[in-house]
């Protein structure tokens, strides 16, 4: 029920916006469900890590729809 603005606040300085976790969420699904079957089948698994900030901007979480990446979160 929050309006668009209440969504891109970023009510702590420095830390993320409800629109971007979302966006995060959904980016990073994937990566989480790789990264818990390698734990789980691997000895020593490759765990891959990003900048979660660079990847927010080189992937343009502010430019996109906000109920569309619910919808293809659900």
């Amino acid at each position: 029920g929050l309006s668009d603005e209440q969504r891109r606040t970023h009510p702590i300085p420095g830390k993320w916006s409800v629109h971007e976790v979302v966006c995060h969420l959904l980016d990073f699904e994937p990566i989480s469900t790789d990264r818990i079957c390698r734990v789980i089948a691997e000895n020593e698994p490759t765990l891959i890590g990003a900048d979660e900030n660079a990847l927010a901007r080189a992937l343009a979480y502010d430019a996109r729809d906000f109920d569309e990446q619910l919808q293809l979160i659900a």
